[in-house]
């Protein structure tokens, strides 16, 4: 903490004590007391006492149960209506855009999932994962660019293996323990920094501010998809809430939590990549019908169909502890959260990318090829047997964790004076990794199964995927395989594949850590004006020192196949000879996402139990003998680990915040100034192993072969930056009339990238495919810039009836300092080519790919793109690694074609260059600019039990993405896409029903390795009901996604599918006890 700091803390208290004497006319009376507001439910009593832009920290407070509150008689009402009345007084209440959602009765939030409830909030749209809410994103604004907070405390987080960012997953919380949802689309100087699209803070239920009592629910889940799992799965929620008064003292205890249980299977596809012909040039054979004029085009690398099978039990527990009096209330809180999800599944598809050959005479590879006018290749043909059916065997297995401890104590000084003191100490982790089990139709299946050679054929039972049709539609891509066996020159028998027919491939295993350690405390003051003189009615200050450290743990393994006899992968030639054929079964795929697509989308793949194929992968059945070093035991082989990132991250803050209000023409305002600052701090270590060689191998029929990185060197050092910042804003609202207000706000904004972009750890690929003359890494980058934001709102609300309005709010960010990617060319010591030879040693054109023999010969690569690519592998598939010797030839029985011998080629500092690497790193290099409308609508149909909820929000600026756009090249800001909802409720003294359609237009999501990706446009239709069957007791159904719908993203135009998934519908039915 800088001089400057140390200072405004020391004469923060002195100006707020000036500014009370010189403001109130008065002596303070102690016995005055705080003037609070009371509202009408059970599970909303305020304790603001002015109408302050916010209380953030009015989430730590608690009023107090006086004797005479205690004897008064309490008007309790519950349900949809109360809960959307509550909300609606507290928006309008506030002077800044804010959103607030509250519960429906004591441990009964609006929705099972928080994500889902903010759906219903203008301006937000929700990112699903397996159907269910997982993260929010605001205004345009990515998951990644909003703070969440609990009780006004931040909270930190570990993303899994696809999340990004500080996206905060609201998946892992269960809403029962939940009494309020704050959503701050305008800056509030109380709350952590980051909130670029808004803040959203959960606001937890305390004992002192619920009555003695609690509620048990009960119910069972039937997921439509589910296969393999239980037809039901529960989930069981309880709260219970005590308090009472000992000696003067106030005290209170609350217990909440919740079981989660759910078995489900996902059908969709791979993640599909379309290859730019500027960037990766394909080779098409002789019949090709292109529409594009000769443009860039666009093919697919690969299709699979794939199904999970999935299971998700989610745990939570919180506590809460309260004691107190008038003077001073004590809180200390526990939050616990976790998740632990695993599958089990198949994918099934083939490689499409096969460049056209002839090498027996015959075509080879992609032919008939038609290409769209936008460049898109909408069908192709593999001829010949340029690829196979390929299979993967998946299982994942991740386990999330959030814990939260906290301490909290407010000191009512006097009736106009408060102090707060915070402390938490949160954490979040996460561990797991997505793996794989390859498999393929192999080459020879009779092979020393004792199966004659017949008709003079020696290739008989060669099994091969012979045709292979893919047409690119949008919906499901038509994916029609024709298998037979025989041999190029030889009669073929077109069947379908047997067990016999089948050989493992490739196993991919992961496994990552993440870990992060949050510390925070905060002392927050507020002074009010009760002297009723002058127009300044509170000022707010505080102090926040917070300390993140985060942690990451990679660790990857690819178990290859390796060469036999020169011939091609060993898997592939003799594989089939190991495994047992029994163990495979042809399963159909009949049904598989609906038929959805126009033909049939691979009709069949080859099952294979998981104990069976992990015992054959076990026991190296492709290799004839488990030959690697893997001492925890398949399929734990996941290796050294390849980065072990920290980043240790600070942030202290001050703010001050003045509060005004009066009249203009008797028409009453209210104004809230603000200025927070803030000075951002932080350290990692550099820490990495940098490859002292490569050995050559491949792992799968046509893939490869690849340079795959030897024993490492470490490289370690220490990187720290630091950087401040000045974070203005105001807020102002006047009302024409009494139904109408008009709000105008404008404020800067700041957030941080993920803490993962900071680490200078440089990131090399298990592979480095022969093929590139320079290969690439990833790094972060330390001295990353926060992101900046300058917003300005303005809003007009009519609030014509009661629990009835409608508002419009029209808003713009200009947004600096965005992070893209910069790439260096760099090499690295020790590190050599063997592919090119130094100036003046063997070629003389060191830019042309080719390989240094020992006796300075030299062979074009381009022989590696050949069908005869292995008669030249044979001679090299193993680069002397330093400290070895040239003995990695895995054959134990004699050879039967092509070559006897292998020669090793060694890299030498006398005769090879330094390896060259693109190594991309984050940079702050984009600004742009997001506005948009937000329309909002609440109505309550007089006369009748009946209302409805609408909003839209539609976003502009020059941050869209285009289907032409290039990666690193533009600014696109994930999330920028338009959003909606439409609720239609009833509500009596008995039933109540909900039926929502949550709308999501046409949405960018980022960039894959080539192209941009959106997500169609769609509505997902959820429904609800409940019956009280007493006072205490209630019955409820509800209904997810119930008119099945899919998801779909594609890349640049929507015939080039990325990604489908088909979840279906859930439905719940259960009860719920109050006590």
């Amino acid at each position: 903490m800088n001089k400057f700091s140390i200072s405004f803390m020391l004469l923060l208290p002195a100006i707020t004590l000036t500014s009370i004497e010189a403001l109130d006319d008065k002596p303070l009376e102690d016995d005055k007391p705080v003037a609070v507001e009371e509202q009408e439910s059970s599970t909303e009593i305020m304790t603001e006492s002015s109408d302050s832009q916010d209380s953030s920290m009015s989430t730590m407070t608690t009023t107090m149960s006086t004797a005479e509150n205690q004897e008064m008689e309490e008007v309790v009402t519950t349900g949809i209506k109360s809960s959307l009345m509550d909300a609606l007084e507290i928006k309008r209440n506030k002077i800044g855009v804010t959103e607030i959602i509250t519960a429906e009765d004591v441990g009964k939030f609006p929705d099972g999932n928080i994500a889902e409830a903010l759906a219903r909030v203008s301006g937000i749209a929700i990112d699903r994962s397996n159907i269910e809410g997982k993260e929010v994103t605001v205004r345009g604004m990515g998951a990644q660019y909003n703070m969440v907070t609990l009780n006004g405390r931040q909270m930190p987080v570990a993303p899994g293996n696809y999340d990004g960012g500080r996206a905060y997953d609201f998946g892992a919380i269960s809403s029962h323990g939940i009494s309020r949802l704050e959503v701050y689309k305008t800056q509030n100087p109380a709350l952590p920094s980051g909130g670029l699209g808004a803040t959203i803070n959960m606001v937890t239920a305390k004992p002192l501010e619920t009555d003695n009592g609690g509620s048990f629910s009960a119910l069972m889940m039937q997921d439509t998809t589910n296969v393999n799992g239980d037809e039901t799965t529960p989930e069981f929620e309880f709260i219970n809430s005590y308090k009472s008064n000992y000696n003067g003292l106030d005290w209170g205890v609350s217990v909440s939590g919740s079981y989660h249980y759910r078995t489900n299977r996902e059908e969709g596809t791979n993640e599909m990549k379309w290859l730019n012909s500027n960037l990766n040039t394909p080779t098409f054979g002789p019949n090709v019908t292109d529409n594009s004029g000769g443009g860039i085009n666009y093919r697919p690398q690969s299709f699979f169909l794939r199904y999970k099978d999935n299971e998700r039990t989610r745990k939570n527990l919180a506590t809460t502890f309260q004691i107190g009096n008038e003077k001073v209330v004590a809180t200390i809180d526990y939050v616990y959260s976790g998740v632990d999800f695993s599958s089990n599944g198949n994918m099934v598809g083939s490689p499409l990318d096969i460049g056209y050959s002839t090498p027996y005479g015959a075509g080879i590879g992609m032919d008939n090829v038609t290409i769209d006018s936008n460049g898109v290749v909408t069908n192709l043909d593999i001829v010949g047997s340029g690829t196979n059916i390929t299979q993967a065997l998946t299982f994942d297995e991740d386990k999330t964790s959030n814990k939260s401890l906290g301490l909290n104590i407010k000191w009512n000084a006097s009736d106009s004076l408060t102090f707060t003191f915070d402390i938490h100490s949160s954490s979040a982790g996460f561990k797991g990794g997505n793996n794989d089990m390859g498999f393929a139709n192999g080459s020879w299946s009779g092979y020393g199964d004792g199966q004659s050679f017949e008709n003079g054929n020696p290739y008989n039972q060669w099994a091969e995927l012979t045709n292979l049709t893919f047409m690119a539609n949008n919906s499901i891509p038509d994916y029609i395989p024709t298998t037979s066996v025989g041999f190029q020159g030889f009669a073929r028998t077109v069947r379908d594949l047997e067990g016999v027919d089948m050989t493992s491939t490739t196993a991919h295993l992961r496994n990552n850590s993440k870990m992060s350690q949050l510390d925070q405390y905060q002392i927050i003051g507020k002074w009010e004006n009760l002297s009723g003189s002058g127009s300044l009615v509170s000022i707010d200050f505080g102090y926040s020192m917070m300390d993140q450290a985060f942690t990451r743990v990679l660790r990857s393994n690819t178990l290859f196949a390796p060469i036999q006899d020169g011939a091609s992968p060993g898997s592939l030639i003799w594989g089939p000879n190991f495994w047992t054929d029994s163990h495979f079964t042809k399963t159909s795929l009949t049904g598989f996402l609906g038929d959805s697509s126009d033909g049939m989308s691979v009709p069949y793949y080859m099952h294979i139990n998981y104990d069976d194929a992990v015992a054959g992968y076990a026991a190296g059945y492709w290799t004839n003998g488990a030959t690697w070093d893997c001492d925890e035991g398949f399929p734990n082989c996941y290796g050294d680990p390849q980065d072990g990132a920290r980043v240790d991250e600070t942030t202290e803050s001050l703010f001050i915040q003045a509060e005004f209000a009066g009249e203009f023409n008797t028409k009453p305002w209210k104004l809230v100034t603000s200025l927070r600052y803030e000075e951002l701090g932080l350290e990692t270590p550099q820490d990495y192993g940098v490859p002292t060689g490569t050995f050559i191998g491949t792992y799968g029929w046509g893939d490869g072969p690849y340079f795959q990185a030897g024993p490492t060197r470490s490289v370690t050092g220490n990187f720290s930056s630091e950087s401040s910042m000045l974070l203005p804003s105001f807020a102002f609202s006047i009302a024409p009339t009494d139904e109408t207000v008009i709000r105008l706000s404008a404020g800067k904004t700041l957030a941080r990238e993920t803490l993962e972009k900071f680490s200078p750890n440089i990131q090399f690929p298990q592979f480095l495919n022969m093929q590139n003359p320079v290969h690439s890494a990833t790094s972060g980058n330390a001295g990353l810039d926060p992101l900046v934001s300058t917003n300005l709102d303005l809003a007009f609300e009519y609030y014509y009836a009661e629990g009835s309005y409608v508002a419009v709010n029209f808003f713009k960010k200009d947004l600096e300092d965005f992070v893209g990617s910069s790439t260096t060319r760099t090499t690295f010591d020790g590190l050599h080519d063997v592919r090119y030879g130094l100036p003046g040693v063997g070629p003389a054109d060191t830019t042309t790919q080719v390989l240094n023999w020992p006796n300075m010969a030299t062979i074009d690569q381009y022989a590696f793109g050949s069908m005869d690519w292995w008669q030249t592998l044979m001679k090299i598939y193993v680069a002397t690694v330093p400290g070895t010797s040239c003995t990695l030839d895995q054959r134990t029985w004699s050879d039967y074609f092509y070559y006897n011998s292998t020669t090793c080629v060694e890299s030498s500092a006398d005769l090879n260059p330094l390896m060259q690497f693109d190594v991309t790193r984050p940079e702050n290099i984009y600004e742009g600019t997001i506005d948009g409308m937000e329309f909002a609508l609440q109505h309550f149909f007089v006369g009748t039990n009946f209302g409805v909820i609408v909003n839209y929000t539609s976003i502009g600026g020059d941050t869209e993405a285009s289907p032409s756009a290039q990666r690193n090249q533009s600014f696109e800001l994930a999330g920028f896409g338009d959003s909606g909802n439409l609720s239609v409720f009833y509500e009596d003294n008995n039933f109540s029903a909900r039926l929502s359609n949550n709308y999501r237009a046409e949405t960018y999501v980022g960039f894959d390795e080539f192209n941009p990706l959106w997500v169609e446009a769609r509505s997902q239709i959820d429904f609800s009901a409940s019956y009280s069957v007493s006072d205490k007791t209630t019955l409820f159904v509800e209904g997810l996604n119930i008119t099945d719908e899919e998801v779909r993203l594609y890349a640049r135009y929507d015939n080039m599918l990325f990604l489908a998934q088909n979840h279906g519908p859930v439905y719940k039915a259960g009860f719920r006890v109050r006590f």
